[in-house]
């Protein structure tokens, strides 16, 4: 008998093939409804803010696009031709079973704007953080990537969005965050550790689509 702890239960599953897909899942609903799978923009902002929402909605002129995706698809709004962003709730899970769904439906590029904790101590409520990496603590990602102790975000996309903060003269901070599934069960001494690594921020997503 041994003590070895293995996560994901099955091993190697990275590259296997999976038993659905969520292209099947987009078609089957769009069967039950009568209607012909959705057409939804290839760039696609994710917040997770009520008020953002709010704000969005009243800053520009959105269309709301029902989408057939799953059977708990959250409202699409478009704003203009090619862009659209969608409120969803927090954690990794969720979130990746919406990412799925909107690549499955043609979305190509994302951008996710959402809440953070502070682990640093100088960092202050409403300070900007973008991040360049992800402390790989969820469950999520392992299923899709072996083991690695970061996930990165798409480097040109993230680059793009840092040089329009500098155009506009937005102050930011750049660095690690941790991605933790229990927000109730991060602990001080981890927090003072990643004080120490120069961690930035601790959330609840961000490792997982970083690893897709």
């Amino acid at each position: 008998m041994t003590n070895e702890f293995n996560f994901p239960k099955f091993k190697n599953k990275y590259n296997k093939e999976s038993f659905t897909t969520p292209e099947a899942l987009a078609k089957y609903v769009a069967g039950l409804s009568g209607k012909e799978m959705s057409k939804i923009p290839e760039n696609i902002i994710l917040i997770f803010d009520h008020d953002l929402e709010k704000r969005l909605l009243s800053k520009y002129e959105c269309k709301k696009n029902e989408y057939i995706g799953s059977f708990s698809s959250p409202v699409l709004y478009e704003i203009g031709e090619n862009l659209g962003f969608i409120k969803i709730s927090v954690g990794a899970p969720y979130a990746g079973f919406q990412f799925e769904n909107l690549i499955a439906l043609g979305a190509k590029n994302f951008v996710i704007v959402g809440l953070a904790g502070g682990i640093q101590e100088f960092l202050k409520v409403g300070d900007i953080a973008i991040i360049d990496k992800a402390i790989r603590d969820e469950g999520l990602s392992y299923h899709y990537e072996a083991p690695s102790e970061y996930a990165f975000p798409c480097e040109a996309l993230t680059s793009k969005i840092e040089n329009i903060l500098k155009v506009e003269n937005v102050e930011y901070y750049k660095g690690i965050t941790w991605t933790t599934d229990a927000i109730f069960r991060e602990t001080v001494d981890e927090i003072l550790e990643y004080r120490k690594n120069n961690v930035l921020t601790a959330e609840m997503e961000d490792s997982a689509p970083f690893t897709w």
